[in-house]
């Protein structure tokens, strides 16, 4: 009989078992065993189980209703006005979020760890270690949540021809754009503004940062003709520089717009809200 209802035990959620299992084995052996407490275990593990599927369901619900609106979200991008407006990737107030979440909530949270995990005789100090810890860890779990809540309910921007766009503190902005065609594709060329978002340091770019993409995704090489100004060229904060960039694409492309893949330190990527942000929509450049 004690084995059977043991084995029923197993049905209970496991966070219950690792917490009380102990106790219950106990209980049973000081109180032994009967037909009554069988019905009693089974139709407690039926009731939590029950109870679990409830709160699965909820969240399953939840989750698609997050993605649903999410995929509503994603097709109706913020499209700029394109009227010599500077957008950028990171808001201050997303960096100093980020900054926060990176330099003190994650160390905190290791530190806990190590506190726990290591051999410490004081239990006190290890039991006040690891409630730190787990705190620390639920306030990073929440800024995560949080962070990709934003980035998923966020919609895409899309800057017109006109607005310029910084990465960090590079900006590019598209002033004209030309098509040629050339067999089967078109070559397009733009005519951009490079300016900086800096007030003392000098920015620049590599030469094969940038790149068109099609409404597909399909990616396209930059590339810029012998007379024009590098891309790679240092712009001084408050200079403002035009050059063109050309690029090959299908004729049949319905859309085309400029982007780049950016790298920063790693902070950089929990900011709230910034282009390169794993969770966030990249910002697009429009070119057609």
């Amino acid at each position: 009989m004690k084995r059977l209802i043991l084995f029923i035990a197993k049905m209970y959620p496991r966070a219950w078992r690792e917490r009380y299992g102990a106790e219950f084995e106990a209980l049973l052996k000081d109180t032994g065993a009967d037909g009554r407490i069988v019905v009693n275990v089974f139709f407690g593990a039926i009731t939590m189980l029950q109870r679990w599927k409830k709160i699965g369901s909820v969240t399953l619900l939840a989750m698609s209703a997050l993605l649903a609106v999410s995929w509503w979200i994603g097709q109706r991008p913020y499209i700029t006005p394109g009227t010599n407006q500077v957008f950028r990737m990171d808001s201050n107030a997303g960096g100093m979020a980020g900054f926060f979440g990176f330099f003190i909530l994650l160390p905190a949270t290791i530190v806990g760890l190590f506190c726990v995990l290591s051999c410490i005789n004081d239990r006190s100090f290890r039991g006040s270690a690891a409630r730190v810890g787990k705190v620390c860890r639920w306030i990073v779990m929440a800024y995560m949540a949080a962070m990709m809540l934003v980035s998923m309910l966020t919609p895409r921007t899309i800057v017109s021809i006109g607005d310029g766009y910084c990465w960090d503190l590079w900006c590019l902005g598209v002033e004209q754009v030309n098509a040629t065609p050339q067999g089967q594709n078109l070559l397009y060329t733009a005519k951009v503004r490079l300016f900086s978002d800096a007030n003392h340091v000098l920015t620049a770019r590599k030469k094969n940062f940038l790149y068109a993409i099609d409404e597909q995704g399909r990616r396209f090489p930059v590339f810029q003709n012998s007379s024009a100004l590098p891309l790679d060229t240092t712009v001084r904060p408050s200079e403002s520089v035009k050059t063109s960039l050309s690029f090959l694409a299908p004729a049949n492309a319905r859309e085309l717009y400029l982007t780049g893949d950016q790298v920063a330190m790693p902070w950089v990527y929990l900011y709230f809200g910034s282009d390169i942000n794993p969770f966030h929509r990249c910002t697009l450049l429009r070119i057609l």
